[in-house]
């Protein structure tokens, strides 16, 4: 009963993976790719012509941020994230510890980050500041603040789930033997 529970944790968990890799990829991307588009054209504007693009600045700003936090969450993905560990190495025992703190400072972190994002995305709403050159509110330029923020929540918990049932498979294992 236990494994097909864990089968079905282990199909969902593949699912919203897979939903999330295509939302980063694809958004990383098409950003990327539109930025440097947007970076060639005034490029092109500026010294054929003279006349650079006015809104040019703006949505280069637009597209990194969007890129900056979209890419946080892929390195969650990734496992990528700096991590500073001479105690581990020196203490193999504590790893174990480490990364539980790890984990629970992780994910204090994207808590702080949606709550503050999403706070701080309603005021820039109700205070209806615009990018001038765009003609956007600046609340849909932090509105990635949140998305990303919950979009990190779940991949921490899927590397703590993958973590968790590594340890369930071999703890297993070893009783077998």
């Amino acid at each position: 009963m236990a494994a097909a529970s864990d089968a079905c944790q282990v199909t969902r968990f593949a699912v919203i993976d897979r939903i999330l890799t295509f939302v980063e990829n694809f958004s990383i991307g098409l950003l990327t790719l539109s930025c440097l588009l947007v970076s060639l054209i005034n490029t092109i504007s500026q010294q054929v012509f003279g006349v650079p693009l006015v809104w040019w600045g703006e949505f280069s700003k637009v597209c990194i941020t969007y890129i900056v936090f979209m890419g946080c969450s892929a390195t969650i993905r990734g496992r990528s994230m700096i991590k500073i560990d001479p105690i581990s190495q020196i203490y193999p025992a504590a790893a174990p510890i480490l990364n539980v703190l790890h984990y629970i400072g992780l994910i204090t972190y994207c808590l702080i980050i949606t709550y503050l994002g999403w706070k701080f995305t309603m005021f820039q709403s109700e205070v209806k500041i615009r990018l001038l050159s765009l003609d956007l509110p600046y609340s849909y330029l932090y509105a990635v603040i949140p998305v990303t923020g919950i979009m990190m929540f779940i991949r921490t918990v899927q590397n703590i789930a993958k973590d968790l049932f590594e340890v369930r498979t071999r703890c297993f294992d070893n009783e077998v033997d």
